[in-house]
């Protein structure tokens, strides 16, 4: 995932930064489960956004 913002650039794990002492599978799957859930909290934010403009346009 390259993509951040200025605001939120410690809330996500990103390949280079995301540094596990041991090969934990565990701990891999809650890292990605994360990224997966802070993923899908932006998507709905944007769209969310989005869908406001664009009715505050249409009236």
């Amino acid at each position: 995932m390259q993509y951040r913002t200025d605001k939120n650039q410690d809330k996500l794990y990103y390949p280079a930064n995301l540094e596990m002492s041991e090969n934990v599978r565990v701990e891999q799957e809650k890292a990605i489960k994360y990224n997966h859930l802070l993923a899908n909290i932006f998507i709905f934010y944007n769209v969310f956004s989005m869908s406001k403009a664009f009715k505050d346009l249409i009236h």
